[in-house]
């Protein structure tokens, strides 16, 4: 398990959870890791990541194992590495992201130098672009790719594979186009 990193919240227990510990993912997370309306709009994202193969997590997976384990029985004291299903690497994300979208989406590596200076460039601290940057210096060591059953062993389903997120992805983006359409 890699550990929590700087830009990587962790949940402890503060007076709320009764001694809840939930790490974050130690994966990239699907809709937060650089899949935006931006993609869709440009046709490519750019990321460090070269062929890493990296067990993207679906936020809404993520969200569903911290509300179980706030609310729910059982959880007090347990820890959950939360993966999604399967390991891909960004370009495999791209041609997943093509397939939905029925357009060419392109992954661009970057390197870390270049990355550094572009999310500094969009506003991000420079504390969370090093943690970004150090958390993608972990992917392509590969030590992002395991599969764990956290998800399932949360909440009793299985994580959303990235095909639902970029299915999902898809129709999100046709109906934020045919509201813009309504608008004209």
């Amino acid at each position: 398990m890699v550990p929590a990193l700087p830009c990587v919240g962790r949940a402890e227990d503060k007076g709320i959870g009764n001694g809840l510990y939930v790490p974050a993912a130690e994966s990239i997370y699907a809709g937060a890791g650089g899949v935006s309306g931006k993609i869709a709009a440009q046709g490519q994202f750019f990321a460090v990541a070269g062929d890493a193969k990296i067990s993207a997590v679906d936020v809404r997976d993520i969200a569903a194992v911290a509300a179980a384990a706030l609310t729910g029985e059982g959880h007090v004291g347990r820890t959950y590495d939360i993966t999604g299903p399967e390991a891909l690497t960004h370009g495999e994300m791209a041609e997943k992201l093509s397939r939905a979208l029925n357009r060419e989406i392109q992954y661009g590596d970057v390197t870390p130098e270049a990355m550094m200076e572009a999310l500094l460039n969009i506003g991000l601290p420079h504390w969370q672009v090093d943690g970004l940057i150090e958390d993608y210096a972990h992917y392509r060591r590969g030590e992002a790719s395991a599969i764990a059953s956290g998800v399932q062993d949360a909440i009793g389903t299985p994580p959303r594979p990235f095909d639902d997120f970029a299915r999902d992805y898809a129709l999100l983006e046709a109906k934020d186009r045919m509201e813009a359409i309504e608008r004209y």
